[in-house]
C-alpha cells in the first residue's frame, strides 16, 4: 500500500514538473506592459504587432469616422504617390437671387461662381478656366487642370485679385502639365468651415449696408463707404500675406490691393461691375490699387484706401473720380487693368463728374446721412446733391 502511494507521488510529482516546463518554454515572451490593455481599448497597437487581422476587424470603423488631421494624411499620401485623391461631393451653393420688398435689408446668396469682367469677356474658356480654379478651390482639391497655356497663365496672373479665397492656398501652376497643385493653409474641415464663415461674412456686409431698392449708385456709394470706414491700413500686411481681399472683408485690414479687391467684390456680388487698377512701381517706387466701377453705363475711379486715410473713411473725397482728378495725382498711362494677357482687352474712360459734389475735403468724422430717394448726402449742416441713378441693383 505503501509502495503504491510512493509510486503514485512520484508520477505526480513528475507530471507536475513537466507541466511546469512546458509552460515555461511557451510563455517565454515578455510579460504585458503597463497600459497594454487600455493601448488596445483605444484602438492603438504596440510597436512590431501584427495588425492584419486587427485592421480588417476594425475596417468599418475607422471608414465611418474622420477627423480633419486624418482627412490632410490621406490627401497628402496620396497626392505624393501619384493615386486618385479622395472623392468627395462637390460643395452645393443656393445661388438663386432672392427678392424682397424695397426698403427691406438686402439679402443674397453668395455666388462664388461671378466672375470679374475680365474672364467673362476674354473668351469662353478664360472663363471655364476661371470657374474650375474656384471650385477646385471651394472643394479642397489637389489640383485643377487648364485647356491651354494662355488660360492657365490667365488664371495665375488674375485670379487672385479677383477670388478672394485664393488667400486660402497657395498654388503652383506647371506650364508642362498644364494644371495648378494646391497647398492648403487649413486642414479639410477647416478649410471648408473657412468658406462657409466667408460666404457669412459677404452676406452679412451687403445686408448691413444695403436695402432692397437700392439702385446702382446708392449701392456703389454704401459699399464704398463701407470698405473705407471699416478696413484699418495694414502696414505688415506685405510680411504676413494678408494683401488681398479676404484679409480685408475677414480680419478688417490690408494693404491697397485688399481694399481695391474687396471693394470690387462686393460690388460683384451685387451686379455692379468694377475693376482693379494697378498701378506699377514708379522712379519714386509708387505702386497703387484702386478701383474703376461702372455705374449707369459710365467709368469712374473709386479709390478706398486713400479715403480710409481722410478721417477713417468719412465722406467720399476719392469716390466717382474723373481721369483728370486721377490724373492729378498718378499719370494713368502708367496703369493697367489685370495682369498679363488680360491686361490689354479693355480701356476705360473716365470723363463723367457727377460725383464732384460729394469729393468736398472731410476735416473730421461726423457722421454723414444719405437721403435715397432724393440722392442727397448732408454733412455737417450741409446738402450734398448728386444726379439720380437709372439702374437698379
Amino acid at each position: 500500500m505503501k509502495k503504491n502511494r510512493a509510486t503514485e507521488f512520484i508520477i505526480i510529482f513528475f507530471l507536475a514538473l513537466l507541466t511546469v516546463i512546458v509552460t515555461a518554454l511557451s510563455g517565454c515572451s515578455s510579460p504585458a506592459l503597463p497600459g497594454t490593455e487600455e493601448t488596445y481599448a483605444n484602438g492603438l497597437r504596440p510597436q512590431g504587432t501584427d495588425t492584419s487581422g486587427a485592421a480588417a476587424e476594425n475596417e468599418d470603423t475607422e471608414d465611418s469616422y474622420t477627423d480633419s488631421h486624418d482627412t490632410e494624411k490621406q490627401d497628402a499620401v496620396t497626392t505624393s504617390q501619384g493615386q486618385e485623391e479622395p472623392e468627395y461631393p462637390d460643395i452645393v451653393f443656393d445661388t438663386e437671387v432672392i427678392a424682397g420688398e424695397p426698403g427691406e435689408p438686402m439679402r443674397i446668396n453668395w455666388n462664388p461662381y461671378k466672375l470679374p469682367a475680365l474672364f467673362s469677356e476674354a473668351g469662353e474658356e478664360y472663363g471655364e478656366g476661371a470657374l474650375d480654379f474656384i471650385k477646385a478651390l471651394i472643394n479642397h482639391r489637389n489640383t485643377v487642370s487648364f485647356s491651354s497655356l494662355e488660360v492657365m497663365k490667365a488664371v495665375e496672373d488674375n485670379i487672385f485679385a479677383g477670388f478672394p479665397l485664393s488667400a486660402l492656398a497657395s498654388v503652383t501652376f506647371d506650364a508642362e502639365s498644364l494644371s495648378a497643385v494646391f497647398d492648403y493653409r487649413y486642414q479639410r474641415d477647416e478649410h471648408l468651415r473657412k468658406v462657409t464663415e466667408f460666404k457669412e461674412r459677404v452676406e452679412s456686409i451687403i445686408a448691413e449696408t444695403l436695402l432692397f431698392g437700392d439702385d446702382e449708385c446708392i449701392a456703389a456709394l454704401l459699399l464704398y463707404h463701407w470698405i473705407s470706414s471699416e478696413v484699418d491700413y495694414f502696414t505688415h500686411a506685405y510680411e504676413q500675406w494678408q494683401t488681398n481681399a479676404y484679409y480685408a472683408l475677414m480680419n478688417g485690414e490690408s494693404i491697397c490691393y485688399g481694399f481695391a479687391e474687396a471693394y470690387s467684390y462686393l460690388l460683384l456680388q451685387v451686379g455692379i461691375r468694377a475693376e482693379v487698377l494697378f498701378l506699377e512701381s514708379r522712379s519714386d517706387g509708387a505702386e497703387h490699387a484702386w478701383c474703376v466701377i461702372t455705374v449707369d453705363g459710365k467709368s469712374y475711379h473709386c479709390d478706398p484706401t486713400w479715403e480710409s486715410s481722410v478721417c477713417s473713411g468719412a465722406g467720399f473725397s476719392y469716390f466717382g473720380l474723373t481721369d483728370q482728378d486721377r490724373n492729378d495725382v498718378f499719370a494713368l498711362e502708367s496703369a493697367h487693368y489685370g495682369n498679363g494677357a488680360l491686361s490689354s482687352l479693355y480701356s476705360y474712360i473716365c470723363g463723367d463728374d457727377r460725383f464732384a459734389a460729394l469729393n468736398f475735403p472731410i476735416f473730421s468724422d461726423d457722421r454723414w446721412t444719405l437721403d435715397r430717394e432724393n440722392y442727397i448726402v448732408t454733412y455737417s449742416g450741409k446738402r450734398y446733391a448728386f444726379p439720380p441713378s437709372r439702374s437698379k441693383t
